[in-house]
């Protein structure tokens, strides 16, 4: 009965969207060495507040605290943007490969279809067909942005602009991809120091050198 109240929401809120548009869907996802990542999902809908009851906004918060998959679950409504927060282990998609210099991190941003669809529920699941659409979201004021950061320095993304170890992906952008992996490097620290340590010595040992010819 939950999941089929949860449903009817969001289908109202699917609705509502398709009369006056006006809406903006953040996804945040931090991803630690081990594979368990910090989420975030914002559901901003406050360009037409007075069109969703809150009753029902309560109902869809207590639908996901009691359906998600994801650790520390939290849920609230505020000024009219829907916020879920928790934690989730994609370790499983997420590739790690030791090298001497450091660690590599592999990670598929597509699997955010998976990550949405599990909050969203299957009848208002996304996919490549649902986001192949940009034109349309932009005549109805929609967005998706998905912000990824990765362990350490992100080396290359198939999509997005990326800061540092951060990419921020318009996922309408996807669906020309098969996959939209992002790849980051840690450096081993050990190995840095050991690499600082040499040319230290070697600087020192020029000096001496010098000193002694002079």
């Amino acid at each position: 009965m939950k999941k089929i109240k949860s449903i009817m929401l969001i289908s109202l809120l699917a609705l509502v969207i398709s009369m006056c548009g006006c809406i903006k869907v953040d996804i945040k996802q931090t991803i630690e060495k081990d594979g368990m990542s910090e989420m975030r999902i914002e559901y901003n809908m406050s360009g037409m507040l007075d069109l969703i009851p809150k009753e029902e906004m309560e109902v869809a918060q207590e639908n996901f605290l009691s359906n998600t998959t994801w650790d520390n679950a939290e849920c609230e409504f505020v000024d009219g943007i829907l916020i879920m927060t928790g934690t989730l282990d994609v370790s499983d998609v997420l590739e790690v490969t030791e090298t001497d210099s450091g660690t590599l991190y592999k990670y598929d941003a597509k699997n955010v279809y998976n990550i949405f669809n599990d909050v969203a529920g299957e009848e208002n699941s996304i996919s490549d067909e649902t986001m192949d659409d940009s034109a349309l979201s932009e005549q109805m004021d929609i967005s998706y942005t998905f912000t990824l950061t990765m362990p350490g320095e992100i080396t290359s993304s198939t999509v997005g602009v990326i800061d540092g170890n951060t990419v921020v992906i318009d996922m309408f952008d996807l669906p020309d991809h098969e996959h939209a992996y992002v790849e980051s490097k840690e450096d081993n620290k050990s190995i840095s120091g050991i690499g600082a340590f040499i040319c230290i010595v070697i600087i020192l040992g020029t000096v001496l050198y010098r000193k002694r010819q002079i």
